[in-house]
């Protein structure tokens, strides 16, 4: 029977769910038998262990039994030689007194009884052959050097003994005897059939122990994997998988279950969530429809009240001036210079109000362009402070193109505000790559200037609205300029950021994006 496989992939929210629960782990790369483990289907691993298992034991056991018969053959066979060279020694002690090459000969002509012995040589005490036996079909190999002391040599195709024969304790001459390993070689040949005959049953036996095998253990994972592809493929949760038998795979089953029923709560309860997100959301909508539009109407009837108090202020100074005081002239000065300040402080927070509600489009923007037009807007204060500002090649990035001119505006403006009186104003805008990647989906725009710079652990200060380094009558503004700023850049997905040495300049880096593949990220994970 084949593995069942899905017939449609896991939808986008089980994935996303499977990547929630199951973090991302450096994994090295698999042993080539590893990998090929993996992708058997486990009715054959289970026969293959089987047969594996029953080879080895035959394999283990065969070698065993051969190799211990070949070593025992081997050292009874030596054995046998020396019996048969004492044998031979004692009734070859005449011949070898009286130097009777007939006797010796017809001593060694006995040994055609004994099949397994091929050559036969009796040596004198000088060296010299006395007599020789060769068998049928064997050739006569005589050794070229006698050894003085008994000695036995086995090789795969023979054994050889050496013994000398003495006579009352007296060394009379020497006997060579050679025997052939072929009977051993047949043996060795009959044991090493019935071993393949045992391999073939092992297979044979690990064929049927596999059935059962299979059907205890790899059908009830079988049957949990198809239970678990169904629940993936209908994303339904009420299924469950069979907990019978009692056994291992059933706790495994029994626990699948327990899972599926956690993961069924923790689905209605993102459901639930999900909702519940979705009204926040609306509700939040709304409260931003309402914040933009109380802005505008608060925007229209505070202003209307800055505009008669400094209308009718300036009508005073025209028609009563001469008759006021000098107090009294000083008192309306700074009457109309908090409601300018006042003008000023509500146009900038409606500013700020509009850069989330009233943003346009975004779109591919040129920078250097743009970088021009905000010099010709600034034009008049640049030549007043006589600053010199560098624009070089800046790319193109991805964005709101009025909000990105505000943005520059500001942080120029800033730059030739925050002068110090002694030194020109000197600006440099420049582009550096994305440190992190050279292949970023961002580019940092840096903005530095000479001028009287801050001390660092203002950075994140000021950012924040209405927070001041410096007093009004030193700087003149609203403190919300660079608030303004922030809001512009985390807009565009992006970061802003400040380095400063007092009396040294600072230096403002802005992280925007170059294209809008990242917009289209943000919107998917919202």
């Amino acid at each position: 029977m084949k593995n069942p496989t899905p017939t449609t992939s896991p939808s986008p929210r089980n994935r996303a769910w499977g990547s929630r629960r199951s973090p991302q782990l450096p994994v090295s790369r698999p042993a080539l038998p590893t990998a090929l483990s993996r992708t058997i289907p486990i009715r054959r691993k289970l026969f293959s262990f089987a047969a594996v298992i029953g080879v080895v034991i035959v394999l283990v056991v065969g070698c065993t039994t051969a190799a211990q018969y070949w070593f025992t053959s081997k050292r009874a066979l030596e054995r046998e030689l020396f019996t048969v060279a004492d044998i031979i020694g004692s009734n070859v002690v005449a011949a070898l007194t009286f130097r009777d090459h007939q006797a010796a000969q017809a001593t060694l002509h006995s040994l055609e009884r004994l099949p397994s012995v091929h050559t036969a040589v009796i040596y004198s005490h000088e060296g010299k052959v006395l007599a020789s036996y060769t068998r049928a079909g064997a050739s006569l190999a005589v050794p070229l050097e006698i050894p003085r002391h008994r000695r036995s040599t086995s090789s795969a195709r023979s054994a050889e003994v050496f013994t000398p024969i003495e006579f009352e304790g007296e060394t009379i001459g020497y006997l060579y005897l050679q025997s052939g390993t072929e009977a051993m070689f047949q043996e060795l040949r009959t044991q090493l059939l019935l071993m393949a005959l045992l391999l073939a049953l092992a297979l044979l036996t690990a064929g049927v122990i596999a059935v059962p095998l299979q059907r205890a253990i790899a059908e009830p994972i079988l049957r949990l994997r198809a239970v678990a592809e169904r629940i993936t493929r209908e994303e339904n949760y009420q299924i469950r998988a069979s907990s019978e038998p009692l056994d291992e795979i059933a706790a495994l089953a029994t626990s699948f279950n327990e899972l599926i029923e956690r993961v069924e709560k923790r689905e209605a309860s993102l459901r639930q969530s999900q909702g519940d997100l979705r009204e926040l959301n609306e509700a939040l909508r709304r409260s931003n429809a309402e914040l933009s539009e109380f802005a505008h109407i608060a925007s229209h009837d505070l202003q209307e009240p800055l505009r008669k108090i400094q209308t009718f202020g300036d009508r005073l100074k025209v028609k009563c001036g001469p008759e006021l005081s000098p107090d009294a002239m000083r008192y309306l000065e700074r009457t109309d210079a908090a409601a300018g300040r006042m003008r000023n402080l509500i146009d900038d927070l409606l500013a700020l109000s509009r850069v989330m509600a009233k943003g346009k489009e975004f779109g591919a923007v040129e920078l250097r362009p743009l970088l021009l037009e905000v010099l010709d807007a600034l034009s008049e204060r640049i030549r007043e402070e006589s600053a010199d500002v560098q624009c070089r090649e800046l790319p193109t990035v991805y964005g709101d193109r009025s909000q990105l001119f505000r943005l520059f505006q500001n942080l120029i403006g800033n730059a030739l505000k925050y002068h110090r009186p002694d030194i020109a104003p000197k600006i440099v805008i420049y582009a550096e790559q994305d440190a992190a990647s050279p292949t970023s989906e961002f580019t940092t725009i840096l903005i530095e200037d000479n001028g009287i710079g801050f001390d660092q652990q203002y950075a994140e200060q000021i950012f924040k609205p209405f927070h001041r380094l410096h007093s009004r009558e030193a700087y003149p503004g609203t403190g919300i300029g660079l608030a303004i700023c922030q809001k512009i850049v985390e807009r565009h997905g992006g970061t802003i950021a400040a380095r400063g040495v007092e009396d040294r300049g600072a230096c403002f880096l802005l992280r925007l994006p170059v294209t809008g593949h990242h917009m289209q990220t943000r919107s998917e994970a919202a």
